[in-house]
């Protein structure tokens, strides 16, 4: 296990920047206690990739080295599905940095922004909330505001 491991940190390295992977006790700590503290589990690392082809280099990675998996946006959940189980086997794909909004079209109500943006976009809602998300194609959501 130790060369698959040592095979996985250089390529999320590799693919994120090594101050992206976060693996120290404190660090991933966050990361493996959902938002209410009622479910804790392990992972081998807390990987936050910037961008598309980012979460494409470690999925790949992941994949060819059968590593688990747990996507987490922001840690909110309810039910514990965006919490690592307490085996260690897996990584956790953090979105967090995946924040920019990239267009804003106020005629159509519409905002395209990266996954974890719905923050960032408030100010240009004008007080209105977001109704609906939606994933559409090309690496962009879509926030339909009212």
């Amino acid at each position: 296990m130790t060369d698959i491991r040592a095979t996985l940190r250089a390529r999320l390295d590799a693919a994120v920047g090594s101050a992206q992977v976060l693996t120290s006790e404190s660090d991933v700590l966050p990361y493996v206690t959902d938002w209410r503290g009622r479910f804790h589990g392990r992972a081998l690392a807390v990987v936050r990739p910037g961008g598309t082809d980012e979460v494409a280099a470690v999925v790949r990675a992941c994949s060819e080295l059968r590593v688990p998996i747990v996507t987490q946006g922001g840690n909110t959940g309810q039910c514990g599905g965006a919490t690592p189980d307490d085996q260690g086997n897996a990584i956790v794909l953090s979105l967090t940095r995946m924040n920019r909004v990239r267009a804003v079209d106020a005629d159509n109500a519409t905002i395209e922004a990266a996954a974890k943006a719905a923050e960032k976009a408030q100010p240009f809602l004008a007080g209105k909330a977001i109704k609906k998300i939606i994933i559409v194609p090309k690496k962009m959501v879509n926030l339909i505001v009212g």
